[in-house]
């Protein structure tokens, strides 16, 4: 069991916030998930999935029962059903086995997706280890409108510049992603989500 190096795009914008990550081929896909959406600045607050080029990995049991058809929503999926597993239950070794990309979709009414390509696998030092190794951007803007931080987002990456404030009324860049980067910072808050969704399973 290795290591897959991802590149991890926001695909809310057209360019401006990813990540490249090392993931060790044991963690499961539920915590990885809560790991990148750590370090976009989601909250893990709602409903998420991953699909490779012919599975569906879902948040629970009962979504097994449906015959893995589940939410058609995102962009390009085809609108035929998917073999269904459960995320906690499946490692980032057997979901990226099949195919170079997977897809985490985060919060389905608002539709934020995250595109995750191999870079890389080595067959050394695997494990459930989780490390960010670049990006850009700071991605879910969850504190403001969907319009606004498009406006936002869309204003920056053009050169206009743009400060948005959180909902503390504290001024902050949708391009800075230095919470985003940090490892440690980025682990224990996704360790809360996860903690977080045991206890309400």
């Amino acid at each position: 069991m290795g290591q897959i190096v991802f590149r991890v795009d926001c695909l809310d914008f057209e360019k401006g916030c990813w990540r490249v990550i090392r993931v060790g081929e044991g963690l499961d896909l539920l915590r990885l998930s809560y790991a990148v959406l750590a370090s976009f600045d989601a909250d893990g607050s709602h409903m998420l999935e991953m699909r490779s080029s012919k599975d569906r990995f879902v948040m629970f049991g009962e979504d097994l029962e449906e015959g893995g058809g589940g939410l058609v929503i995102g962009r390009g999926l085809p609108e035929e059903g998917f073999e269904a597993f459960l995320l906690e239950e499946t490692t980032v070794g057997e979901a990226a086995e099949e195919g170079e990309t997977l897809k985490l979709l985060y919060d389905f009414s608002a539709g934020h997706e995250f595109l995750f390509t191999v870079l890389s696998r080595d067959g050394e030092g695997g494990g459930e280890g989780f490390q960010i190794l670049d990006g850009e951007g700071r991605g879910i803007l969850e504190e403001t409108g969907r319009e606004a931080e498009r406006r936002a987002m869309d204003a920056r990456l053009s050169g206009q510049g743009c400060i948005l404030k959180d909902a503390l009324g504290a001024p902050w860049d949708p391009l800075d992603a230095k919470d985003g980067l940090d490892t440690g910072a980025v682990l224990a808050r996704a360790a809360k989500m996860t903690a977080d969704f045991y206890e309400e399973d």
